[in-house]
């Protein structure tokens, strides 16, 4: 009994000293003949134009289509980016923009209105 239980208490201690060296064991080691030069590396493509439909507003008070080609990236949030700087743009035609560029606007006038 004596034997049985030296010997659980040994594995238990190996068992600790292992998960102890995986946890703080060296991480993976980088090899120079595995590495690639900077100037060898794939440049990344840049992301397929694609058709987007703006809408902006015209002299009669309606929203008007306007048609535009730019870069679509993949990822969601910079596809909003892009929409979103495509309208702060403005039109390219004789419609108005339905946003304000707030850039622009002087703090002065703000406050006369």
């Amino acid at each position: 009994m004596n034997w049985r239980v030296l010997l659980i208490g040994l594995a238990a201690v190996a068992l600790v000293l292992l998960l102890v060296w995986l946890v703080t064991g060296p991480g993976p080691v980088a090899r120079r003949d595995r590495l690639v030069p900077a100037d060898q590396l794939p440049t990344p493509t840049p992301p397929p134009e694609q058709q987007v439909v703006l809408l902006f507003l015209g002299a009669d008070g309606r929203l008007h289509p306007e048609l535009r080609t730019v870069p679509l990236p993949k990822e969601v949030g910079a596809r909003a980016r892009v929409v979103v700087e495509q309208l702060l743009s403005g039109s390219t035609g004789r419609l108005r923009s339905h946003l304000v560029n707030w850039a622009t606007i002087s703090p002065a006038a703000t406050l006369a209105q």
